[in-house]
């Protein structure tokens, strides 16, 4: 098994491990806002090291019922591949604007570091996947890989 190989085995056993904790919560659900949910229950973040194939690892495994965040267009140019939706930060205020119930399975975040910043933030992320800033919005699990 070669290093990428090992690399998407570890990243899929940790989202696996966390849906596992997800589910045995489930029944509690409603003891929490949706955006506190996802925080505590439904977010995996790895900081992992520049190169080490988190953008490889997101387009191999990101379906067309996910999302992808990144930081800048060039980045998006990354994921031209990709079934899944791709988005820049400020596009997601318009995110589920007229066009009825945008659900997503998964939101997955590359290199939060460069994601969020003085305009958009881990909070302002759980605030839109977790229908805070548009309830007709939501997302099941936050993906985060990077530092």
């Amino acid at each position: 098994m070669d290093k990428f190989e090992k690399f998407v085995q570890s990243v899929d056993y940790m989202i696996q491990l966390t849906e596992e904790h997800a589910l045995s919560w489930e029944d509690k659900q409603d003891y929490f806002s949706r955006p506190m949910w996802l925080r505590n229950f439904a977010t995996v973040h790895l900081t992992l090291p520049r190169a080490v194939g988190k953008t490889s690892y997101i387009n191999k495994r990101a379906r067309c019922a996910d999302a992808v965040i990144v930081h800048n267009q060039e980045m998006k140019s990354q994921y031209k591949n990709s079934c899944a939706r791709i988005f820049i930060p400020h596009e997601l205020n318009q995110l589920g604007r007229g066009c009825g119930r945008v659900g997503f399975n998964r939101v997955y975040v590359d290199e939060p570091r460069l994601v969020f910043n003085q305009w958009f933030s881990k909070d302002d992320l759980m605030a839109v996947f977790g229908g805070v800033s548009n309830p007709s919005v939501c997302a099941n699990m936050i993906i985060m890989l990077g530092t």
